[in-house]
C-alpha cells in the first residue's frame, strides 16, 4: 500500500493515523511526499519507508495521470484528510468514501469540554466521543493550564483530527471569570495550532444560528439539536461536552 502524500494542509496528521492503522493490520506502507520535517520522523518512527516526491511531479500526477508508473499497488490521494481518489495501477480509478474527523472545543479553566466529530463524505456525523478536562481549583493557574494542554494532547494524539473549531471568547461582565477563560482558551489555541493546523472559531451566536437558524436559541435548544444531528439516545452530558459537539458540529 503506498500513500501518496499531497502539500495541502491538514493531510498529515491522518495519513500518519491511517499509515499506523494499515501497519497494525499487516500491510507495508510507503510513503510519497513533497513535505519535509517534523513529519517524516514521525512516519520513520513507524519503520515506513518514505521518499520524496516533487511538488511538480505530484501536480503532474494529480491532473495528467502521467507518471503513476513510478508508484506500485495502491495509490492514495489524500487532500485535507480526505481521500479523493484511489487508484490501483492499470485499473480504472475507483472513488474510497472516507470520513473526517473534527474536535470542537469549549474553553474554559474549570472544566474544558471536549466532542469529537465524525463526517461522512454525505455530511451525516455521528459522535465520535466526547467528555471533559477537569483543573482542581486548589491548583495554580500554570499548573491547570499545563493540566489542559496534557488532556488536549491526549485528545490529539488518539484522534487526530482533521479539523478544530473552538469556540470565541465574548465579552463577560465577572472579568475575573473571563481572564480565567480567555488564558484556557489560549491553551486550546496554541495546542490545537500544533497538533493540527487547520483551526476555526466561531462565537456563540454563530454556532446558535449554525444549527438552529436563530442566533439568540436557549441551551435547551442547542442540546435537542445536536442530539437529534448526532442520533444520540440521549443530551450529551456535561453541558460544557454538549457545547464542544455543537462547536464541532
Amino acid at each position: 500500500t503506498n500513500l501518496w502524500l499531497d502539500g495541502f494542509a491538514g493531510t498529515e496528521s491522518w495519513c500518519y493515523a491511517m499509515a499506523n492503522e494499515l501497519i497494525k493490520r499487516g500491510h507495508t506502507v510507503d510513503v510519497y511526499t513533497p513535505m519535509t520535517g517534523k513529519i517524516f520522523k514521525e512516519f520513520q518512527k513507524l519503520g515506513i519507508k518514505l521518499s520524496f516526491a516533487g511538488k511538480y511531479d505530484l501536480i503532474l500526477d494529480n491532473h495528467n495521470k502521467t507518471n503513476l508508473n513510478k508508484f506500485k499497488g495502491v495509490v492514495i490521494h489524500t487532500c485535507h484528510g480526505i481521500i479523493k481518489e484511489e487508484r490501483q495501477i492499470g485499473e480504472n480509478t475507483r472513488l474510497q468514501k472516507v470520513r473526517m474527523i473534527i474536535l470542537g472545543i469549549d474553553p474554559g479553566l474549570a472544566t474544558l469540554g471536549y466532542g469529537v466529530v465524525e463526517k461522512d463524505e454525505k455530511g451525516n456525523c455521528r459522535a465520535v466521543d466526547y467528555g471533559v478536562v477537569l483543573t482542581p481549583k486548589a491548583e495554580d493557574l500554570p499548573v491547570r493550564l499545563a493540566i489542559l494542554e496534557q488532556g488536549l494532547i491526549q485528545i490529539f494524539e488518539k484522534y487526530h483530527p482533521d479539523e478544530v473549531a473552538v469556540e470565541e471568547l465574548f465579552f463577560s461582565k465577572n472579568i475575573t471569570t473571563g481572564i480565567a477563560v480567555a488564558h484556557a482558551r489560549g491553551v486550546a489555541l496554541l495546542t490545537a495550532t500544533k497538533h493540527c493546523g487547520k483551526l476555526y472559531e466561531y462565537t456563540p451566536m454563530q454556532i446558535k444560528q449554525a444549527l438552529t437558524g436563530y442566533g439568540r436559541a436557549d441551551k435547551h435548544q442547542i442540546q435537542s439539536v445536536v442530539t437529534s444531528m448526532l442520533r444520540l439516545n440521549a443530551i450529551p452530558r456535561p453541558d460544557d461536552a454538549a457545547d464542544a459537539l455543537a462547536i464541532a458540529l
